[in-house]
């Protein structure tokens, strides 16, 4: 039986991708050509994962994502939370289950994002790319956030929008469920659990 159910951010929780993919083009003048498509790949890792293709040093990688968090808060106005999140939050609290996140914005960004959307007081726990030293889609961000929580696998599931949060959950051996309303279409999302809307994961786990 879940009794602890786990969040990605972006994605899932926030409507972050036009804000993201902008501030990244902003940040490294990309050629207007590049389609936004083709910049999905930033999407559900690090940020010092997503710039190592485009820098070659420690030191021009940080500078480049101190940039691109301060461009990203440009875009914050164009970021939402996505219909129906906070009750079907508030509905999971209310039954008793465990709730978590694990995402890969940095602990400062997270902070900022909990207090920004009032999502603080819905949380046990919450695991960032700071807090491990491996990143989605290894298994150590969802293994924390069991141990923090003192969950099982056989009670955990982890709600996510990217194909590295469905590798994350399997290979922390958790259940997953795809946040279809925040996900981009990837072959590997055939054979796992579709959400439609978030009210949809109240009915998964009750059903």
């Amino acid at each position: 039986m879940i009794k602890t159910v786990l969040f990605d951010v972006d994605g899932t929780l926030l409507d972050t991708e036009y804000a993201i993919i902008q501030s990244f083009r902003d940040t490294l003048a990309i050629d207007p050509a590049i389609l936004d498509e083709e910049l999905h790949f930033i999407l559900g890792i690090p940020g010092v994962k997503a710039l190592e293709r485009y820098a070659g040093s420690t030191e021009e990688i940080q500078n480049l994502l101190e940039l691109w968090v301060k461009n990203l808060n440009s875009h914050m106005k164009n970021v939402q939370l996505f219909p129906n999140v906070l009750p079907v939050l508030q509905n999971l609290q209310d039954r008793n289950y465990q709730l978590g996140i694990v995402t890969s914005k940095l602990r400062p960004d997270m902070e900022s994002t909990l207090d920004s959307f009032n999502l603080r007081d819905y949380f046990t726990k919450v695991v960032t790319a700071s807090d491990t030293e491996k990143h989605k889609p290894h298994p150590e961000p969802i293994l924390r956030a069991m141990e923090l929580l003192n969950s099982s696998p056989e009670e955990t599931i982890y709600i996510g929008d990217s194909i590295y949060d469905l590798q994350s959950a399997h290979s922390s051996q958790v259940s997953f469920a795809l946040a279809g309303w925040g996900a981009k279409v990837h072959e590997e999302f055939a054979q796992v659990h579709q959400l439609v809307t978030p009210e949809d994961l109240i009915n998964y786990l009750e059903g």
